[in-house]
């Protein structure tokens, strides 16, 4: 087979299985916009250099027809690019967002790792069919229930949202996620650069802007999103790359 035909034909194999793989890392594990929130820039970045750009190349390079060990080198690029894919699919699939929970003042991030398991079933998200899981951490204002989230917290190094028996369905919790829900005017006032981006959202949602509102998100780093989600339902629709809390 001739070297520029083997490329090719390695290129386009490479390509089919990467387009795979973002297909189920874009739809399934990270549905928008959760990955411009939490996505694993750096991971998906070696995953595609790997496959679509090192293994081909190596191709070229080491392609010779009739040359002697060929199959060796062959091998070798195969193994290359499968560490890789392996690597960094492992990676992104083990930090995809798993839940969003709405703590205090804003919406976190949690993969399944994140949180601290127990006798309490996960009933809140058990009926959900798409992740991320939507809940709001509620803690009963009694001080004895205070006191003991004190020392849960403590104890084990955690925070409240990571804690599954503090859940409690979105639903019924709406008004408390609305109260610390900003209009989308806020936005362009902060920054006029941002007009139309947030014009766009009216487009993109087919929603009026006085529809929509924020809320703080912050990621794994903590960093921090405006979250754009409905104004009545609190559906996620969208992310501003703005901190909320530069904004006060």
């Amino acid at each position: 087979m001739p070297k520029t035909k083997a490329v090719i034909l390695h290129f386009l194999f490479s390509l089919t299985i990467v387009s795979c793989v973002l297909a189920v890392i874009f739809l399934v594990w990270y549905p928008p916009p959760m990955f411009r929130i939490n996505g694993a820039e750096s991971v998906l970045k070696t995953l595609i250099g790997v496959d679509l750009v090192l293994g081909p190349a190596l191709t070229a390079y080491l392609y010779r027809p009739g040359k002697k060990g060929l199959w060796i080198d062959m091998w070798f690029i195969a193994v290359v690019q499968l560490s890789a894919l392996i690597y960094g699919v492992s990676v992104i699939y083990q930090e995809r967002p798993q839940f969003m929970i709405f703590s205090q003042d804003r919406f976190v991030i949690l993969a399944g790792k994140d949180v601290r398991d127990n006798d309490e079933p996960r009933a809140v998200c058990q009926s959900v069919e798409v992740l991320p899981c939507v809940a709001v951490a509620v803690v009963d204002e009694a001080p004895e229930a205070r006191a003991k989230l004190l020392e849960q917290t403590l104890e084990m190094g955690v925070e409240l949202e990571q804690l599954p028996q503090y859940w409690q369905p979105l639903r019924e919790h709406r008004d408390r996620v609305l109260e610390d829900a900003r209009p989308l005017q806020d936005l362009i006032d902060y920054d006029s650069n941002l007009r139309n981006e947030v014009e766009a959202l009216e487009r993109r949602h087919g929603r009026a802007l006085s529809a929509m509102v924020f809320v703080p998100v912050i990621n794994k780093n903590l960093q921090g999103f405006s979250l754009i989600v409905d104004a009545e339902t609190v559906e996620t629709l969208d992310v501003v790359v703005v901190d909320p809390w530069e904004m006060r």
